[in-house]
């Protein structure tokens, strides 16, 4: 009887820890996710203005033709 009392409490023990793990393991990840989804402020500028300078070289190219 005390064994299957031990296997119990650790299989109790063990199915805890798996959900410790796999929560901290999901924080992660979404943490991760949400970062990749922040644009550093530098980069939104470079982007911004190279579409800028994109658009200034099509319309000068229609001008030119």
């Amino acid at each position: 009887m005390d064994e299957k009392k031990l296997y119990f409490c650790i299989l109790i023990i063990d199915v805890l820890l798996l959900l410790f793990l796999g929560a901290i393991s999901l924080r992660f990840i979404m943490d991760e996710h949400r970062k990749s989804r922040e644009m550093d402020p530098e980069v939104l500028i470079q982007q911004t203005i190279d579409l800028e300078v994109d658009r200034f070289l099509s319309i000068s190219k229609k001008f030119n033709k």
